[in-house]
């Protein structure tokens, strides 16, 4: 079972848009995000305390800019007032969207219309500079499932702000659009039934992104253990427009992997089961250390096994504390157990 008490997210799912077109998808692809986020055994892990989540309503018309921002002062004290370092921050956006440049979008607010409050929207990438800037994340993770169409928009930045970290610099992006620049994103009916556009069917509804980024996230983009990074960006490139087609609904995802590492996404710290077994001449006092190095095992072996100890991914030092002999093995974790001799 993977626990990410480091891990944090902030959510925001707007389908209310009462002086524009409100939409179907964004309530369910929020919901099922969220259930990514916290599923304990191939999700992400997190505490649900760790999770910020902004959904709309028509009357009033909200969220607004002042309650997005109330938001993540929220998420900055969570983070600080812990005592550790935050790990990864998870960003996830779906609703309206208008493009503003390459790696920009203009996240479209609750109370958004075409005149009067066309500037009422989150300017995604000085959201994303913020998150950054604090410096209390090694990686910060954008999913924006929206439209970047045309339209010339002054968005809004974040009114709160905490300096720049010395630590900034350092921090690692995933950025995942849900479609080109100047094109639309759809949502589609997800169903096993072939059924009309109705209001009672409105809960079967997906962003057509959001619906791969899940499928993927859940197992569809691995090769083994959990989802590499650079292979959701793979998946994301390929079944965006595979599952848009066939929804007669094309898009094209936008991926940046700017992560230092090919980190994974869900079971990162799924256990191993492995087996350790002994020669026949090694009677000594044996130390099993752990990849942070602490003493996991000490015990007098007399060619017997340790069998099926659960161990998490990294580097494991067994050593015969009489002759002094050491070795390291390196453990994956695996559906099967593995055999290890010392």
């Amino acid at each position: 079972m993977a626990i990410q008490k480091n891990d944090y997210a902030f959510l925001i799912g707007i389908w209310d848009y009462p002086d524009f077109r409100s939409l179907k998808g964004p309530k369910k692809d929020i919901k099922d995000f969220s259930n990514w986020l916290i599923d304990k055994e191939k999700g992400g892990g997190l505490p649900e305390a760790n999770i910020e989540t902004i959904t709309s309503t028509a009357i009033p018309a909200a969220p607004i800019h002042s309650q997005i921002d109330v938001a993540l002062q929220n998420l900055y004290r969570k983070v600080s007032s812990s005592d550790e370092d935050g790990r990864r921050l998870y960003f996830y956006f779906s609703g309206h969207g208008f493009g503003i440049k390459d790696m920009d979008v203009a996240l479209a607010l609750a109370n958004w219309k075409l005149f009067g409050l066309r500037n009422s929207a989150l300017k995604s990438k000085a959201y994303l500079d913020e998150f950054v800037n604090w410096g209390k994340f090694k990686e910060v993770i954008f999913f924006l499932d929206c439209c970047r169409s045309p339209l010339q928009i002054s968005a809004l930045p974040p009114t709160v702000g905490y300096g720049v970290s010395e630590d900034a610099p350092n921090v690692g992006k995933f950025i995942a659009h849900s479609t080109r620049h100047y094109n639309a994103a759809y949502e589609a009916l997800f169903s096993s039934d072939n059924i009309d556009i109705e209001e009672e069917y409105e809960e079967e509804y997906n962003g057509i992104f959001t619906k791969v980024l899940l499928d993927g996230l859940w197992g569809g983009a691995s090769s083994g253990i959990g989802v590499k990074a650079s292979e959701l960006k793979n998946y994301l490139d390929r079944h965006v427009k595979l599952v848009s087609n066939n929804k007669l609904k094309p898009q094209k995802a936008e991926v940046w992997n700017l992560l230092n590492d090919d980190i994974v996404f869900g079971l990162s710290e799924q256990v191993a089961k492995v087996n350790i077994t002994f020669n026949s001449e090694r009677i000594n006092l044996i130390q099993l250390l752990s990849p942070g190095l602490d003493v996991i095992i000490e015990e007098h072996v007399n060619s017997y096994m340790w069998n099926e100890l659960e161990l998490t991914r990294g580097a494991y030092t067994l050593i015969d504390l009489d002759t002094q002999e050491e070795k390291t093995y390196r453990i994956r974790p695996s559906n099967t157990i593995q055999t290890i001799n010392f």
